[in-house]
C-alpha cells in the first residue's frame, strides 16, 4: 500500500477504512468516494417477490455487479458448486452483465451441473439495482 500510494497522483478509496490506511502514508493524496446508495426511498426490495419469481424456497445468495472477467465469476461459480456438495438449500442469483457474458456464465453453470441452482434474472435497469443491494 505504501509504494502504491507514494507513486500515485491521487488515491480514491471507496470506504473510510481504506482511506485511513492510505492517510498514514500520503494524507494529501486521498479523495474518499464512498459507495453510492442506489435505493430510492420509494422503492422497497421484496426478497419474497424475487424468490417467487425465480421459484426459490430456501436460502438466496446474490451477486449484483457487472460480469467482467476481473470480477472472478468463474471462481464464484466454482465455489458455489462446492457449497452445493455440502447443502442443496441454497440458490445463487446473479444480477448484471450483458447478454453475451450471461450466456457465457450460464454455460459454465451447465458444465458444473449447477444450472438449476444458479439464476440470471432478466437485465435490470440501473434505477432498480438499489433494490437488490438493500
Amino acid at each position: 500500500m505504501r509504494c502504491v500510494s507514494y507513486s500515485a497522483e491521487v488515491v480514491v478509496p471507496t470506504c473510510q477504512a481504506l482511506a485511513n490506511t492510505v492517510n498514514k502514508y500520503r494524507p494529501k493524496k486521498v479523495v474518499l468516494l464512498p459507495d453510492v446508495y442506489l435505493l430510492n426511498e420509494k422503492q422497497i426490495f421484496n426478497q419474497h417477490h424475487l424468490k417467487q419469481e425465480l421459484k426459490i424456497s430456501i436460502v438466496l445468495l446474490m451477486y449484483v455487479e457487472n460480469l467482467e472477467q476481473y470480477q472472478s465469476i468463474d471462481l464464484l461459480l466454482d465455489s458455489f458448486a462446492l457449497a452445493l456438495k455440502q447443502t442443496k438449500e441454497i440458490d445463487l442469483v446473479i444480477v448484471g452483465g450483458n447478454p453475451e457474458d450471461i450466456k457465457n456464465y450460464q454455460n459454465k453453470a451447465n458444465k458444473l451441473g449447477i444450472q438449476e441452482k444458479v439464476h440470471f434474472p432478466r437485465q435490470k435497469p440501473a434505477s432498480e439495482l438499489g433494490n437488490y443491494l438493500a
